[in-house]
């Protein structure tokens, strides 16, 4: 995590979004969510903006965008960013999903339409 941050640092982005797919105990949990630093607006609106995009993907998909504090990129990155969750590899409909490159192809569509419309606000 130590290296991801200086790489971040050292490129100097407008913005950094960190992707990553969620797990849980239970199966029936799904849904794409999105993170960012409580403390951070810039990385909150950011957050919000990709959490709307996600869920055109899924009428169902209900969650905010979430502050968190205890992230290690979240606390430590200087720019805005955000960790996008695209879904639960522990529910077994969503892991399918998100293993094929349709599917992958329209979360990496509505995550490029989120940030443009985070960066059409600078």
């Amino acid at each position: 995590m130590k290296r991801r941050l200086e790489i971040i640092e050292n490129a100097n982005p407008v913005l950094v979004v960190s992707i990553h797919q969620n797990s849980y105990h239970e199966e029936y949990v799904k849904g794409a969510q999105v993170f960012y630093y409580t403390t951070s607006e810039k990385s909150k609106n950011l957050a919000e903006m990709l959490q709307e995009q996600l869920q055109k993907l899924d009428a169902e998909n209900k969650r905010q965008a979430k502050g968190n504090d205890s992230y290690f990129l979240l606390k430590k990155t200087s720019r805005p960013i955000a960790i996008v969750e695209c879904g639960f590899l522990s529910n077994g409909e969503e892991a399918e999903a998100l293993s094929t490159p349709l599917y992958q192809e329209k979360l990496a569509w509505n995550i490029h339409m989120g940030i443009m419309k985070y960066i059409s606000t600078l």
